[in-house]
């Protein structure tokens, strides 16, 4: 039974390469076959009142008319949760634009006046 399960198994690895098709020069790759093309965008500022950005969890993001949005979120800023750290919601809003060369802009736009009306993460949005 071994047997034939080991030379079921090589005759379906020796098949792949043709399910998997001809490689991709790496120019291809990178614009992807949606036509993305994958970046890297700036670091998300700090929240308000802290010193760094711990990163977060389950934030609201969107693209609107070309603008990426990135809104509430979670996370365990002071300590990770198994040494007892206390999750903290947050109501902030960051935005980031295309500069004139239709590429993102270098820093993220946000402002204690410009929030979410409460804490919110873990949300859906349907269009």
């Amino acid at each position: 039974m071994r047997f034939l399960i080991l030379i079921v198994a090589i005759n379906l690895l020796s098949g792949i390469e043709e399910l998997v098709g001809e490689e991709k020069s790496p120019a291809e790759t990178k614009a992807g076959a949606a036509g993305f093309e994958w970046s890297y965008l700036p670091e998300l500022p700090p929240a308000s009142g802290e010193a760094t950005q711990a990163g977060l969890a389950g934030p609201f993001v969107g693209v609107h008319e070309g603008t990426l949005l990135v809104a509430g979120g979670a996370n365990f800023p002071d300590l990770p949760p198994w040494r007892g750290g206390k999750k903290v919601w947050w109501d902030d809003v960051f935005v980031l634009q295309k500069g004139p060369d239709d590429k993102p802009n270098s820093k993220w736009f946000t402002s204690p006046r410009f929030e979410l009306p409460k804490p919110s993460a873990y949300g859906v949005a349907i269009p």
